[in-house]
């Protein structure tokens, strides 16, 4: 089944292999369907490629999308719950993105 649009949040720098999940969402999408993109790339330590910003959006356009818009976000703080009294918060900077897929 293909689909309009596909939104994700917090998602891009969770997975093991972000080649696979930008190449599973086009795949996914109709032509001329949208991904949106949110979230920081703050990657886990199972992924087994960290792309910055730039190098991740060449992948997204070498995959057949079309960057529409990039916008950095304000900092969100977040604290873990094992950290009860707040001492020590992760702060993560998100970007909001949109492609198109060709």
């Amino acid at each position: 089944q293909k689909y309009d649009g596909v939104v994700t949040c917090f998602l891009v720098d969770a997975v093991s292999q972000v080649e696979d999940l930008i190449a599973a969402i086009h795949g996914s999408l109709r032509p001329g369907g949208l991904w949106l993109n949110i979230g920081p790339l703050q990657y886990h330590e199972h992924a087994a490629v960290a792309l910055p910003l730039d190098l991740l959006l060449d992948a997204v356009r070498a995959e057949g999308f079309e960057v529409e818009t990039v916008e950095h976000l304000p900092p969100v703080a977040y604290r873990s719950p094992r950290d009860a009294v707040g001492m020590r918060p992760m702060l993560y900077r998100p970007v909001r993105w949109m492609a198109r897929k060709m």
